[in-house]
């Protein structure tokens, strides 16, 4: 069977059970035009090492990271040809790890929204309410920006995600002070945009929904003005650190109360739309802010031995 029918179809199986897999096709068609340019018969680990060192990357995590696709689709290939070696795993080096997040303090976050309110534009008020709902969701910037008006019941206080991780759907409920802000949004828009309700709920200039690249940019914009410095030099500005600013005050809060970390984390974990749980539990020890109040209240437990 041809290697390029053989790639379809493990791709189309992997994504009728949810997955979107740009980064793997993508990954994958380079190993298939390296292999092919080879002129091999079959897959063997020093073929696929020769692939990663030549073809990816320098970065050694990078290199690990199409490796281990490379491995998923050796699995299937292995099936149609029993003769494909599976290469080992960090053969090339280690994975690379997951960065620290950035937590904004709410001082910051304080800052951040002024100064978003003062952008001299007339979607700053957009801008302003994306922010917000993305420090008060903890949704990812995709799932906030794919939201349309139907995706948003402000009666009952519930946002459907619908384009989540893996395309799975949950609905997040709303707080009272999040609802009303909502409601102020929408109400606003629809005097700016009179005669043409749009579809999509974020929406800028004309009516167009707004776009990843442009509230990113913005973001920028705004820290730039505020004059966080270090923050930019080391390319830490992402919202996507809201999320992660949302998750962790979520869990110190259940810290400081004293609830039980197993029994609420589940519950995150649901509402943030974790693949794994182990995703939740990453926060109790990358992140500074946390790990100091599970050693404190580790301590307290052994009665201050610790």
């Amino acid at each position: 069977m041809n290697l390029r029918t053989i790639l379809k179809d493990y791709l189309d199986m992997r994504r009728k059970l949810g997955y979107k897999l740009k980064t793997d096709e993508s990954v994958l068609a380079n190993f298939i035009t390296f292999f092919e340019n080879q002129k091999k018969s079959y897959l063997t680990t020093h073929l696929a090492v020769k692939w990663a060192q030549k073809s990816i990357s320098p970065n050694s995590g990078r290199r690990a990271e199409c490796l281990t696709i490379l491995r998923g689709f050796a699995a299937y290939w292995k099936i149609v040809d029993p003769r494909t070696e599976i290469p080992p795993l960090r053969i090339v080096g280690p994975y690379r790890k997951r960065g620290t997040p950035h937590i904004y303090t709410e001082q910051q976050v304080a800052k951040i929204l002024t100064a978003t309110r003062k952008l001299p534009s007339k979607d700053s008020y957009t801008y302003w309410t994306l922010f917000g709902l993305l420090l008060a969701t903890g949704m990812r910037i995709g799932e906030a920006l794919a939201l349309n008006d139907a995706d948003i019941d402000l009666k009952q206080g519930l946002i459907t995600i619908r384009k989540g991780k893996l395309d799975k759907p949950r609905i997040l409920p709303l707080h009272a002070t999040t609802r009303r802000v909502l409601k102020q949004y929408v109400h606003k828009r629809n005097l700016m945009f009179l005669g043409s309700k749009p579809l999509a709920f974020f929406v800028i200039s004309k009516g167009r929904r707004l776009s990843i690249q442009m509230a990113q940019y913005t973001f920028k914009k705004v820290m730039n003005m505020l004059g966080f410095k270090t923050l930019l030099q080391l390319k830490c500005v992402r919202l996507y650190d809201f999320r992660h600013t949302f998750a962790t005050r979520t869990l110190t809060r259940i810290y400081q109360n004293g609830q039980d970390i197993d029994g609420k984390i589940h519950a995150l974990s649901t509402y943030l739309g974790h693949k794994y749980i182990q995703c939740t539990y990453w926060y109790l020890t990358n992140v500074p802010e946390l790990m100091s109040q599970v050693l404190s209240r580790l301590e307290n437990k052994m009665g201050g031995d610790l």
